[in-house]
This record gives structure tokens, sequence and C-alpha cells, in this order.
């Protein structure tokens, strides 16, 4: 599951929390990453150097696309998140 994480940040000028991505992609801990990373492909994201790993809405792990790449074929993001 690709989506997209609404949010409503805003924040003040100059805060970190104005500078926060809201369009990233999220994914399951079971997700394969070849599976991911084609759900990825062809959609644009604030960020996409990483996937923000769910467990249902909660954040579970992150992995980047670095560990991604590397991973052994039928890898799941469980495998690499940190």
């Amino acid at each position: 599951m690709v989506t997209y994480v609404p949010t409503d940040f805003g924040g003040e000028p100059e805060t970190a929390l104005s500078h926060a991505y809201t369009q990233v992609p999220t994914a399951s801990p079971d997700d394969l990453i070849v599976t991911t990373l084609e759900r990825m492909r062809g959609r644009r994201f604030d960020s996409a150097g990483a996937v923000a790993v769910l467990d249902r809405d909660r954040l579970v792990g992150v992995a980047t696309i670095e560990q991604m790449f590397a991973a052994d074929n039928g890898a799941t993001l469980r495998d690499v998140m940190d």
C-alpha cells in the first residue's frame, strides 16, 4: 500500500513543522520490497528517499531507498527497515 499521509501541519515559518513533508510513500512491514517499488513508480511525492513503514496508522519503521535496492529478492520492508 503506497499512500499519501494526509496532514494539515502548517506551522510557523522557520520551524521544523513548517518544513515537514506530507506526501511520502508508505507501506506495511510485510509488503515485498519489489511490490512497494512498483507501486511507487509513476507517482510524485514530496520526498521519496525513504518509505514510512506503517502498521495500520502507526509508524513502526523507515526503509531507505538504498536499503531497499540492496535487499535480497523476496525481502520485505520488515527485513530492511530501521
